[in-house]
């Protein structure tokens, strides 16, 4: 992990970390269907392919996480990387969802 930027753009694999909770609990309210990207976080690609498996970094951005009724394994105030490009549940897992109008981190099985 890079906490300075690379010399070259090329050379990293930027995630953008978005100013938005989902909730843990009983949900969190959509105030905007957009959400805005608060700062980057730059990885060398060879931590990338590690960490995302090959995906490319314009699906993968990092939000945080509000409630604790998922604790131990995710808590208040965590941060977690999404993959922004599924969406359909697909097998058991973490999934970041909307249901109505709130936003949702909760495990699917």
């Amino acid at each position: 992990v890079s906490y300075s930027p690379l010399e070259n753009d090329k050379d990293v694999f930027r995630v953008e970390v978005l100013d938005i909770a989902a909730s843990a609990g009983p949900g969190t309210f959509l105030v905007s269907d957009f959400a805005e990207t608060v700062h980057a976080i730059e990885f060398s690609h060879d931590a990338a392919r590690r960490l995302f498996c090959s995906r490319p970094a314009n699906i993968i951005k990092m939000i945080t996480v509000d409630g604790d009724s998922m604790a131990p394994t995710l808590c208040a105030g965590d941060q977690v990387f999404v993959d922004v490009s599924v969406r359909n549940f697909e097998t058991d897992g973490i999934y970041i969802f909307i249901f109505g109008h709130t936003f949702h981190i909760k495990r699917l099985q």
